[in-house]
């Protein structure tokens, strides 16, 4: 019976031990994808504002091409001096 006690009280303690280090694991995968999600919404942040600056340029060329485009069908009425 002796024997018996003392196995099950080393399973006991390789139980708890691996459970120790199961939940350090478990912790350092937490903190890792935690510092993770955070560096992915910084990412996301600047990349939504580099979209918004992108699609001001193109609208701003869009007008510039429209302006362009019209002045090229549009006789000019300037009257040169001389």
């Amino acid at each position: 019976m002796g024997g018996d006690r003392h196995h099950s009280a080393s399973r006991l303690l390789e139980g708890v031990r691996g459970g120790g280090a199961g939940f350090l694991n478990d912790y350092v995968f937490l903190v890792k994808a935690r510092d993770e999600n955070h560096r992915l919404k910084e990412e996301l942040g600047r990349l939504k504002l580099e979209n918004q600056q992108l699609r001001q340029d193109l609208g701003t060329a869009d007008r510039a091409q429209g302006l362009l485009a019209f002045a090229a069908r549009t006789p000019s009425k300037m009257i040169a001096r001389g």
